[in-house]
């Protein structure tokens, strides 16, 4: 029996990257992850959505329960559960590890389909999105 296709998807809720473990090397090599980067909130819409508790003097600004950020990401998620979906359906590989902050984590688990969530072996709570592939691979070392 040969040895297991790992891939590893790192992302935020507004980009992704998406990696395959070189098996003779051990080294994680970068996917091509075309259209896996989403919209920031502009600040202006943040301006729009603040709604105030009272009003009068001493009157404070509340959030709204659902940010459009937060839709926004949950949508962006949403799409990168899907394509790696698409991907584990059509065999490209066996095992993945996810690394996520907290509450893209969470949005992930709520997006991610079951024949996805088979495939997972290592869920990763810290953001690395951003990290060096070697930083990466070594933050990893013990999960492959």
């Amino acid at each position: 029996m040969g040895s297991k296709t790992t891939w590893v998807a790192t992302f935020d809720g507004a980009e992704a990257r998406v990696f395959t473990r070189n098996r003779e090397t051990g080294y994680l090599q970068a996917l091509e992850t075309e259209g896996l980067s989403g919209p920031h909130r502009p600040d202006i819409e943040r301006e729009r959505t603040i709604t105030y508790a009272r009003v009068g003097p001493g009157r404070s600004a509340v959030e709204p329960a659902v940010t459009p950020e937060m839709m926004l990401e949950s949508t962006f998620i949403q799409k990168v559960a899907d394509q790696l979906a698409d991907r584990a359906q059509k065999g490209a590989f066996d095992r993945l590890i996810v690394a996520a902050g907290p509450r893209a984590l969470g949005m992930f688990r709520k997006h991610a389909s079951e024949p996805l969530k088979d495939k997972i072996v290592v869920e990763v709570d810290k953001d690395h999105v951003h990290t060096p592939v070697k930083q990466l691979e070594q933050a990893l070392s013990g999960h492959f």
